[in-house]
């Protein structure tokens, strides 16, 4: 019994302090009970440890180790036989064996949990970045659509522009056309009245040239001179 006390202590020696912690953390496979299990556990060891701590100083722990396996010694609880030491010879074969293999097989368990966990949680990762992704996809349209009242309101701007642009072009050129129409008036009435004019002078001088036929130069010569004066 004593000697599979020891090996069995020889193993988790093994397992616990030549072991890597990221071979042994299996938190990710176990159960949520199992895992609530053992977080209890670890909080009531670090209760205990930190009120013996607190009660008698960092030695106390220790020395509370110490007396009660110096009780079970004294008082027969544990035996010293021909079983302690082939316990003794057990755990130093399984020490010298952590020891010389504990890291090729910390090693190979390392490769192994990664293919496992590569091939568990593969499909599931791609799965969660292509979500991920979706949701980055909404968030920008989220944002898009977060300025399409500023779109509209440009857009709005721009179209009220290029209607004011086009009807004040329009404008400008309905006032040149009128502007074109009315000089056209304005020089036409202008050459008619300059025709007139030169017409009623013309008849004019041609009436008192008849009605002073026969008389003195001077009077013709006078009578051309007021007309001349005439403002045409």
């Amino acid at each position: 019994m004593a000697c599979s006390r020891l090996g069995w202590h020889g193993l988790s020696i093994f397992r616990r302090g030549w072991l890597p912690a990221r071979v042994l953390s299996t938190s990710s496979l176990l159960s949520a009970d199992a895992k609530a299990q053992v977080s209890v556990a670890t909080s009531n060891r670090t209760s205990l440890s930190q009120f013996l701590r607190d009660k008698t100083g960092v030695t106390g722990a220790w020395v509370l180790g110490v007396g009660l396996a110096s009780v079970a010694i004294s008082k027969e609880l544990y035996v010293f036989n021909h079983v302690f030491v082939e316990g003794v010879g057990l755990g130093i074969v399984v020490y010298a064996l952590a020891r010389r293999f504990g890291k090729p097989i910390s090693d190979a368990m390392d490769a192994d949990i990664t293919t496992f966990k590569t091939a568990l949680y593969g499909h599931r990762n791609k799965e969660v970045q292509s979500l991920e992704q979706a949701i980055q996809e909404e968030l920008d349209m989220e944002n898009v659509l977060a300025c399409r009242h500023e779109v509209f309101k440009i857009k709005h701007e721009n179209n009220a522009m290029r209607l004011e642009t086009e009807y004040r072009q329009r404008l400008s050129e309905m006032y040149n056309a009128v502007k074109k129409r009315l000089d056209y008036h304005v020089e036409a009435e202008e050459l008619q009245k300059r025709f007139e004019k030169e017409q009623i002078v013309n008849w004019l001088e041609s009436e008192v040239r008849k009605g002073v036929v026969g008389k003195e130069d001077e009077s013709i010569t006078q009578c051309i001179a007021n007309l001349k004066a005439i403002p045409h």
